[in-house]
């Protein structure tokens, strides 16, 4: 689901008001917070811990009846992600949490048959009346006519033309497999969508959910494939969201919808994934809108040092990159994505590898070595006006230091860092006043090739060009190599990553696999010099 507008609001001017704001628990630059070893400033002394443990079934119930009553707590779920984890943890909750997990799940025009059932939290809540269904080819809309949950005249074919015209470019145009289908669940075996009041809801208001619909005594052996409905505000009023309605509709639609497409690939996959290519395939159909920008504050251009699969409930971190996904697209076509997604499915044919395993794949495939593009896509945040189609309107990476390179000071010394897995630094050297010819040494000392080090290069010209070179390491994870510093050279952008994907899976973690990462905490050194 994407963040909700009152969250994202929050975070925003908290953002702007400083990290000293923010209590360390709620810090997510913060050194002790998992797999966030701090910003730019942070010591560079990594604790290397594992991800937060993943919800157990009567927490994936307490949390899901929270958010979809709009209690949610700061570091709570969103629906979509609640209530796919709720119905993950279904088979182990009996009597009357199994009875109240089923509610929640249910669709809102699911009508109880018995007074004793439980009741439904109100973001799930059934509707009060019988609503009415409007159908294209491939989608229904249902709405009422009367109470709280009641559209705009018009609305429900508003947005039953927008999520068609979403199914047409999801399923159509790019080419994914669509949502299952659902039975008579609905009416009918079309995508459903429910228009329902959750803009006021609570304290929180959101957007929308997607909710997989996981088949009861489902075998532990059968694909991890679902079909799913989706749950979208009645109106998207601008005085609730900020934005123009059909703008944040079609953002909205085509977020949550894919959601419903990942059902189809696997229920299960990595929460990261889930949201980073959900919000990343929002600047595919609705590129105009560029509503998705709002989360790039919390993402790796500003936040390098995070690991990539990080995952906490309460972060704008893993909608914000999809800023990784943004680059693979442009380099490799969007057609990227969906490959990522086919290796991570759990239907006949498909590899169901985890989420980080599926795209080193998908990389490979295309004769890239992943630890160089993940260095290449590090370095190319401290510079996306050069480096994206619209990167000019995006926040710039920040570097951790900076040195003037002149006669009496002619290098850095040694530098010293450690990086978590999926995680990178970088460094200005600028040229100060060096008459004559010069050539700038970069030596890098990085940990061995298991684990994946990498280093990139930035060469900045006057006038604005940027050059970019591959740092190329060798099995100990060193290199020693001799870059442009005339006259004509304003500075070098020297970018350090640890492009990990090893994991211990099945740990209970937020992380890849839900694994605990082997590699955190890996030290790199560098310096740099001037020379003739």
């Amino acid at each position: 689901m994407r963040r909700s507008a009152r969250t994202v609001a929050t975070v925003l001017l908290v953002a702007a008001l400083g990290a000293a704001a923010l209590p360390a628990a709620a810090d997510p630059g913060h050194p002790g917070h998992p797999g966030q070893p701090g910003g730019a400033g942070a010591s560079p002394v990594l604790p290397v811990l594992p991800g937060s443990a993943a919800p157990a079934a009567e927490e994936a119930l307490e949390t899901a009846t929270r958010v979809l009553e709009g209690d949610a707590l700061p570091g709570d779920a969103s629906p979509t992600v609640a209530l796919r984890d709720l119905a993950l943890a279904l088979p182990a909750l009996r009597g009357t949490d199994r009875r109240e997990a089923e509610a929640a799940l249910a669709r809102p025009d699911a009508r109880p048959t018995d007074p004793r059932d439980p009741v439904a939290p109100e973001g799930s809540a059934p509707y009060t009346t019988k609503p009415e269904v409007n159908c294209t080819k491939n989608v229904c809309v249902h709405h009422v006519t009367s109470g709280n949950d009641r559209p705009p005249a018009g609305w429900e074919r508003t947005t039953l033309d927008v999520v068609q015209q979403v199914w047409d470019h999801h399923v159509g145009t790019l080419g994914y497999r669509a949502p299952l289908f659902d039975g008579a669940r609905g009416g009918d075996r079309k995508f459903d969508v429910y228009l329902k009041d959750l803009g006021s809801l609570g304290g929180q208001g959101y957007y929308g959910y997607c909710a997989p619909e996981i088949p009861g005594g489902r075998r532990a052996s059968a694909p991890r494939t679902a079909p799913g409905y989706c749950v979208l505000d009645d109106d998207f009023a601008k005085d609730e969201f900020g934005g123009v309605p059909l703008d944040t509709l079609r953002v909205t639609a085509a977020h949550e919808f894919f959601h419903a497409v990942q059902y189809a690939y696997d229920f299960a996959e990595d929460r990261w994934l889930l949201e980073a290519t959900a919000t990343w395939i929002e600047e595919q159909f609705a590129d105009d809108v560029d509503d998705n920008r709002q989360y790039l504050f919390a993402s790796q251009l500003r936040r390098p040092r995070t690991s990539l699969d990080f995952f906490d409930y309460g972060s704008s971190t893993p909608y914000g990159n999809w800023v990784f996904f943004e680059h693979l697209s442009q380099r490799f076509g969007r057609g990227v994505v969906k490959a990522v997604w086919r290796r991570a499915g759990d239907f006949r044919g498909a590899p169901d590898q985890h989420s980080t395993a599926a795209v080193r794949s998908v990389v490979a495939a295309r004769k890239v070595a992943f630890p160089t593009l993940f260095a290449q896509y590090a370095a190319a945040g401290t510079v996306p006006a050069q480096s994206y189609s619209e990167g000019a309107a995006w926040p710039r990476t920040p570097v951790k230091g900076s040195w003037t390179l002149r006669l009496g000071k002619r290098g850095t010394g040694q530098v010293a860092t450690r990086l978590a897995h999926l995680s990178s630094t970088s460094w200005d050297v600028r040229r100060g006043a060096l008459p004559g010819r010069w050539r700038l040494l970069l030596r890098v000392d990085g940990p061995g090739r298991a684990t994946s080090p990498a280093a990139h290069a930035l060469v900045h010209l006057r006038g604005g060009e940027v050059q970019r070179r591959v740092v190329r390491l060798d099995r100990s994870g060193g290199a020693r190599v001799r870059l442009p510093f005339h006259t004509g050279v304003t500075k070098v952008t020297v970018t350090l990553a640890n492009a990990s994907t090893r994991y211990r899976c099945g740990r209970g973690t937020e992380w890849s696999c839900r694994g605990v990462p082997l590699d955190d905490g890996a030290r790199y050194r560098f310096s740099v010099y001037a020379v003739r």
